[in-house]
C-alpha cells in the first residue's frame, strides 16, 4: 500500500494549495503531498520535501487525520498533518503555482480527490 503525507499549512486563516503539472490529474490543486519511501517516518519526509520542493521550514506537526483511497493493489493511505512555517525562502519546485485560500472557498476550486477528502473532513472536525 502507498503511504503519502499532506501538509496543512495556514497563514492568517489561509491554507496552502499547490496546482500539479503534468501527471496524476494534471492541473487539479492540492495540498502540499509526499508519497513516502520504504523506512521514511513522515515527519522526515514531510520535512525535506517541504524544504526541498517549496522551500519552507516547518515547526511543530499535529496529526489531523487519514484516509484511505483506491481498492486492493490501488489502495493508499493518506495522512493529513498540520505544520507551520518557521523559515526558508518560498519556491515552487515541482508546482506549476501556489496560493493561499480562505478555507471557505477552497471547495471552488479544482482539487485533487484526496485534497477534497481531506479538507471536507477537516472543516467538519
Amino acid at each position: 500500500m502507498r503511504v503519502v503525507v499532506s501538509a496543512l499549512i495556514s497563514i492568517e486563516g489561509k491554507y496552502l494549495l499547490c496546482l500539479r503539472g503534468a501527471g496524476v490529474y494534471p492541473f487539479f490543486w492540492e495540498l502540499p503531498t509526499v508519497e513516502l519511501d520504504d523506512g521514511d517516518t513522515i515527519e522526515d519526509s514531510l520535512e525535506t520535501f517541504l524544504f526541498s520542493e517549496l522551500g519552507l521550514r516547518v515547526g511543530a506537526k499535529k496529526f489531523r487525520g487519514k484516509l484511505t483511497t483506491g481498492l486492493e493493489a490501488e489502495a493508499c493511505l493518506h495522512y493529513l498533518i498540520e505544520t507551520e512555517v518557521v523559515g526558508g525562502r518560498f519556491s515552487l519546485g515541482m508546482y506549476q503555482d501556489a496560493s493561499f485560500v480562505n478555507l471557505n472557498k477552497v471547495f471552488r476550486w479544482n482539487l485533487t480527490p484526496h485534497t477534497l477528502l481531506q479538507l471536507t473532513r477537516y472543516a467538519a472536525a
